[in-house]
């Protein structure tokens, strides 16, 4: 390969200068990266191909050059099109030459890279300080954080005006020191780290243990942070004051168990008489009489279990929800239950499909007190249609029922509130329906004390299905 064509082909741009810095010539890879025709280049002092700035400093570097000083730079220069370009230059002389050689290389897109990766960091830096002012100036709420062994390694202004403890006392203690002695025992601080592990996030409720012994009642939010590649960096932790609410719903609390309690003898005593004025009648041949009375009685029936789910509702927040577990065959219940409520349901059909032939291990009565639940839902939240699917299906470990209406079905807002204590539904139209909303709190509460799991799908306007799955213990 002659001079010619090593001059051509070399990948870097070069040029030849005289020893004031004028360009003899220059090769195609350098007419490219100054965008410039040979033409243009050639004839000029070289530091008039970069930006003014740049001049002076390109001019002392070609004197210090003569006097024997190889040197590196980046010089910065404006394109035709407006755009910063930044070139990456080399002197270099031949041994008894009087000619310098530049060596040029573009390297505006590393010097971009650069600059945006130190930008970046700049913001990302100014980012973490301004969350770090936030969190530490946020006092209703303790935000902060743990290792992924549950130790504290960072805390703020309102967890240390919460829990009492300033930073340099907390920091490197377990967070198990906020539980109290039942709680450690029972190894919910490790129990609540395992399940934002898994789960990603878990919110909980409960006495929380100042620095001075003293206890209130917090709603926790504990999320576990992940790096890029999935791995366990350690956890965040929100905690709210919420005893004055608690206080205020032991008290609403208290109010619906005494009600309850006081209703259910007065209750039974006017249902007594009722039956003995039914009677009379019925011997009397009054049926004016006994019409009436039957719509007395019909009305008492639902006061009735009003009270009953008032009554479970006090238990359950009492945490006395007690269950008589016995062994029986599933089927035989979900085919008694939908038998007895298919006797007073005039228009609806219930329909059950399959079987799962499977013994369980549970609260009969409660069981059916679910069944009852999700069957009288589905019939009162679709007056419009004919029947209601109950399905049932099993795997080895747990049996599965589905309770399908066709009716008007619930909005994705409200889909994850339907097990709330209180919560009541209602149509597109925004029609009501009679009830106190505590059916489905009570089934989610005896469901989750059996250990079992449930849930509710459902696309409003055309209807809804309940599940329900429980497992198969046999004695």
């Amino acid at each position: 390969m002659d001079h010619e064509d090593l001059w051509a082909k070399l990948p870097v741009g070069v040029a030849s200068l005289n020893l004031q810095g004028k360009v003899l010539a220059v090769n195609p890879k350098g007419e490219a990266i100054f965008q410039l025709k040979a033409a243009s280049i050639v004839g000029k002092n070289l530091n008039q191909l970069f930006s003014k700035s740049e001049k002076k400093k390109l001019s002392r570097l070609i004197a210090q050059h003569r006097l024997g000083e190889n040197f590196f730079a980046v010089f910065k220069r404006t394109t035709k099109d407006g755009w910063p370009q930044f070139i990456e230059t080399n002197l270099a002389v031949l041994a008894s030459s009087n000619q310098i050689f530049a060596f040029f290389q573009d390297v505006s897109n590393r010097i971009s890279i650069k600059r945006e990766h130190r930008r970046t960091i700049d913001e990302l830096r100014q980012s973490e300080e301004r969350y770090r002012l936030m969190i530490e100036g946020v006092e209703e709420y303790a935000n902060f954080l743990l290792d992924s062994n549950g130790y504290v390694i960072s805390w703020n202004n309102g967890a240390q005006r919460l829990n009492g403890y300033s930073a340099e006392e907390i920091i490197g203690q377990h967070f198990s020191i906020f539980h109290t002695t039942e709680d450690i025992k029972q190894g919910l601080s490790e129990q609540a780290l395992k399940n934002a592990k898994e789960n990603g996030r878990v919110e909980t409720g409960g006495w929380r243990v100042r620095k001075d012994g003293s206890t209130f009642w917090a709603q926790v939010v504990l999320m576990a942070l992940r790096d890029h590649d999935g791995n366990l960096r350690g956890f965040a932790k929100i905690v709210h004051d919420t005893t004055e609410k608690k206080r205020l719903d032991q008290q609403k609390d208290d109010f619906l168990a005494i009600a309850s309690h006081e209703l259910k003898t007065p209750i039974t005593t006017i249902k007594a008489f009722n039956q003995l004025l039914q009677k009379k009648a019925l011997e009397k041949k009054d049926q004016e009489s006994y019409h009436y009375l039957s719509k007395t009685a019909a009305q008492l029936d639902r006061l009735t279990n009003l009270v009953s789910d008032l009554l479970d509702v006090s238990k359950v927040q009492a945490n006395k929800l007690v269950l008589h577990k016995e062994q029986f065959k599933f089927d035989e219940l979900v085919e008694e239950v939908v038998e007895d409520l298919q006797g007073t349901i005039d228009n609806h059909v219930l329909k059950v499909s399959s079987k799962t032939g499977k013994k369980i291990l549970a609260d009969k009565d409660r069981i059916s007190q679910v069944l009852i639940n999700l069957i009288v839902n589905a019939v009162k939240y679709s007056p419009n249609a004919s029947k209601v699917a109950i399905r049932l299906s099993s795997g080895k470990t747990y049996v599965k029922v589905s309770v399908q209406d066709f009716g008007v079905g619930i909005s994705q807002e409200n889909v994850a509130r339907v097990f709330d204590r209180f919560f009541r539904g209602s149509g597109s139209k925004k029609e009501t329906f009679p009830g106190l909303g505590l059916g489905l709190y009570i089934s989610f509460e005896i469901i989750k004390q059996h250990q079992g799991k449930i849930w509710v799908k459902s696309i409003e306007g055309k209807g809804s299905t309940f599940y329900f799955s429980l497992p198969i213990k046999v004695k």
